[in-house]
């Protein structure tokens, strides 16, 4: 497990050993980091500025054999495709949902279009807080800090959402796929948690919610959660 810290150092805790194994300082961009991940031998991080970095193993190894990504500012959230590690998806304040390949890093291989115009001809903010990459699929789900749900296939021409929704009062701040709903016939779910109304997790309007994709409803939704979503 990969734990980044407010210092901006990555630590490997070990889940069988029960402690951390290792550490290492990963500088580069402004900000926080906004998501971690494990590529092979190598430690990818991404920080709130925008710069995306593969880290080689071996500390020692030349700088200029590290990969780099500009993703653009404000970002909030990058996480890795589980089937296929070598993509990854980022989104964030006016940065628009953007999936990349290390493979071919020089451009994103799906960049979103923001959707059209609200009924008062006015222009749709972008915040994407959180995403999620479909196992063995190529859509993509996100939420935003404007109550939105909103499912990407990035195999339709419109790179806008396929289908969208919205959940309670409050920002929604993250989500996660059920486990094993994957069959196409049982359609798939997922859940999301909102409320930076007094902070992430700790207030009594923060909420959850589960939403079939299939049929374009909520189902489940508990009122009050107090605490997070792993």
């Amino acid at each position: 497990m990969l734990v980044g810290c407010r210092d901006r150092s990555v630590k490997l805790f070990s889940t069988e050993k029960g402690k951390f194994r290792e550490s290492r300082v990963c500088p580069g961009g402004d900000g926080p980091f906004c998501g971690l991940a494990a590529y092979g031998s190598t430690i990818i991080t991404c920080v709130e500025s925008g710069l995306i970095k593969v880290w080689p193993e071996n500390e020692t190894e030349k700088v200029s054999g590290w990969l780099e990504l500009e993703a653009g500012a404000g970002l909030c959230r990058m996480r890795q495709d589980p089937t296929r590690p070598h993509r990854l998806g980022t989104g964030g304040k006016e940065n628009a949902l953007k999936v990349w390949d290390l493979q071919r890093p020089q451009e994103p291989v799906f960049r979103a279009k923001n959707v059209r115009n609200d009924w008062l001809d006015l222009r749709v903010p972008i915040w994407d807080r959180d995403l999620q990459f479909f196992p063995d699929s190529e859509k993509i789900v996100t939420c935003t800090a404007h109550r939105q749900v909103r499912l990407y296939d990035p195999r339709s021409p419109r790179r806008r959402p396929v289908l969208e929704t919205t959940f309670g009062d409050a920002p929604l701040t993250a989500l996660a796929l059920v486990p094993g709903e994957t069959s196409v016939g049982g359609g798939r779910r997922f859940w999301g948690v909102g409320g930076d109304v007094g902070g992430l997790g700790g207030a009594e309007d923060d909420n959850l919610g589960g939403w079939g994709l299939s049929g374009g409803g909520w189902g489940q939704q508990f009122w009050g959660i107090w605490g997070t979503l792993g």
